[in-house]
């Protein structure tokens, strides 16, 4: 198991070097700029008064910049322990909570709500700059494609159409950069991205129409992760011979604290290039960092461990009954609305 966890650790390195040689070749110019604007956040961020856990787990979950000494080991094996180790790679959730608040910015810009193909190219040039400044993963550059295949669709006046901005991606994807195929974090990201689209809408609906938005809020945070984990957790153990059952616990927490932490410690480092105050902000990270840490530390059970990897036929055999529920599942409805 560990000399196939390793062949899959190196096909992993070899397509992320590959994804990174193609933003090179694409961005050349730019390559020192952006790795000495890292380097400056970097150094930005340690000045502020956040306890060195909480500056690790906000860089990672903001930039993705995890350093790999023994603390930020320990942070990534915690965030595995509770399933919730997709918060730290830098991914299309992040990408999107970045876009989401760089629109709420946009949205009190005087006259912007009225030239709505300006505001979809700042949007644009908002995703693909932090696709690029955060190291151009697999899932970032997958969620920048679908971004803009969707907002191109809006400038041409045309009807998005979903499975083309699923699968544009993946087509691009591969044809830049083919050894991606090998990767898991291709496999993860597009299978995380078909669990949603198949899976979300009826495990969302399965409990009615909620009235209070918080508790709709929360509901649909728990429908999320349990349509990527249908999908996601045999695979897990099929690729690294290990999951866990935290993420039915850690998942609403863990991704509000996550919604909250990013866009705070982003403000934060604004407010300090802006020459203004950050104690007030900054005690609010340290507050969601502390919060983190005992909530990662009280969910680490053995219990909630599984270790066994599962062989390759198991994994198919899976998803093909999971492929005729969802065929049972839509004949049925369909028999239904004929009566």
């Amino acid at each position: 198991m560990h000399a196939t966890s390793s062949a899959k650790a190196s096909r992993d390195a070899d397509a992320e070097k590959c994804w990174h040689s193609v933003a090179a070749a694409v961005c050349s110019s730019s390559l020192h700029s952006r790795e000495r604007l890292r380097e400056t956040i970097y150094l930005r961020a340690s000045e502020l008064p956040l306890s060195p856990y909480t500056r690790q787990l906000a860089l990672g979950m903001s930039l993705g910049t995890l350093r790999h000494d023994a603390e930020g080991r320990q942070l990534r094996e915690d965030f595995v322990a509770v399933g919730a180790a997709q918060l730290l790679a830098v991914s299309g959730f992040h990408l999107a909570l970045v876009v989401g608040l760089l629109s709420l910015l946009l949205g009190y810009v005087p006259g912007l709500s009225e030239r709505p193909r300006l505001r979809w190219g700042l949007l644009l040039v908002g995703a693909w700059s932090f696709s690029l400044l955060t190291g151009a993963s697999i899932p970032t550059i997958r969620a920048a494609l679908m971004l803009s295949l969707y907002l191109g669709a809006k400038f041409l006046g045309r009807p998005p159409s979903l499975p083309e901005i699923f699968a544009w991606p993946l087509v691009l994807q591969l044809l830049c950069c083919p050894e991606s195929l090998h990767s898991a974090s291709l496999v993860l990201s597009y299978v995380a991205m078909l669990a949603i689209y198949l899976f979300y809408g009826p495990i969302y609906r399965s409990v009615g129409r909620l009235q209070l938005r918080p508790l709709a809020w929360m509901w649909g945070v728990l429908a999320m992760s349990l349509a990527v984990q249908l999908r996601l957790f045999p695979l897990s153990l099929q690729l690294f011979g290990r999951s866990s059952l935290g993420f039915l616990l850690s998942a609403l927490p863990l991704t509000a604290a996550a919604c909250l932490l990013i866009p705070s410690f982003l403000g934060c480092l604004l407010l300090q290039l802006l020459g203004l105050p950050t104690a007030w902000l900054s005690a609010f990270v340290e507050y969601l960092g502390t919060s983190v840490r005992q909530l990662t530390e009280g969910l680490s059970l053995e219990a909630l461990q599984l270790r066994y990897h599962l062989p390759l036929w198991a994994l198919l055999l899976y998803y093909a009954l999971l492929a005729l529920g969802l065929l049972s599942l839509a004949l049925l409805r369909e028999q239904r609305a004929r009566l």
